[in-house]
């Protein structure tokens, strides 16, 4: 399953030509694919202001539905045949979503590829262990220090490559634990809300 129960559920206005002619349907394709290629704002004030809560409901079921047709990287065919049976869409419509979807499809790869790429991300750790036996200030040692490196990987937009970097730091025995404690709490969290973002 791709898409979530809600968002099936919304998609299955298309299948109703009342509530959204062939017209309307073209037009609301071309300012997702818009807003998602040119970041260009939607300006949904268009459609007619009786329909406006159910357009804006339908405008974001299918930008979740063409990242994550992307996202899986299914092919026009693979989406004609989910619309169709998933989400009850007539097949002329499922075509006018997936010939849009077919023309922008690398252009969508790159876009939402590069989604949260000017932040740094680590992709390696480095590090060694260092024991002080004895210092001049220190009769006896507190245990090892850890010598760590996070080599990073950033999107540099100027130059549209990735630009590796690092994080260095030392840390004692009790400040590492510390550090790992941290890190498995926010994965741990993270888990809960993709979790219960799968459950929606």
């Amino acid at each position: 399953m791709v898409l979530n129960e809600n968002t099936k559920r919304v998609l299955k206005y298309v299948s109703n030509p009342n509530l959204i002619t062939e017209t309307t349907f073209r037009k609301l394709i071309t300012i997702c694919f818009q807003g998602i290629i040119d970041n260009k704002p939607a300006n949904l004030n268009e459609f007619d202001n009786s329909k406006l809560d159910i357009m804006k409901e339908l405008y974001a079921a299918l930008l979740i539905a063409i990242a994550e047709f992307a996202r899986h990287k299914y092919t026009k065919q693979m989406i004609e045949t989910y619309l169709m049976v998933e989400c009850n869409f007539p097949s002329i419509k499922a075509a006018d979503f997936s010939g849009p979807f077919e023309i922008n499809k690398l252009k969508l790869l790159i876009k939402l590829g590069s989604i949260g790429t000017h932040l740094s991300r680590v992709v390696d750790v480095e590090w060694s262990i260092d024991y002080i036996l004895k210092s001049y200030a220190l009769d006896e040692s507190d245990g090892p220090l850890f010598r760590v490196k996070l080599i990073t990987e950033q999107f540099d937009q100027e130059t549209n490559e990735k630009q590796m970097g690092n994080v260095t730091f030392c840390c004692d025995t009790q400040e590492l634990q510390d550090l790992l404690y941290k890190l498995k709490d926010s994965l741990r969290h993270c888990q809960k809300i993709l979790n219960t973002s799968n459950t929606i």
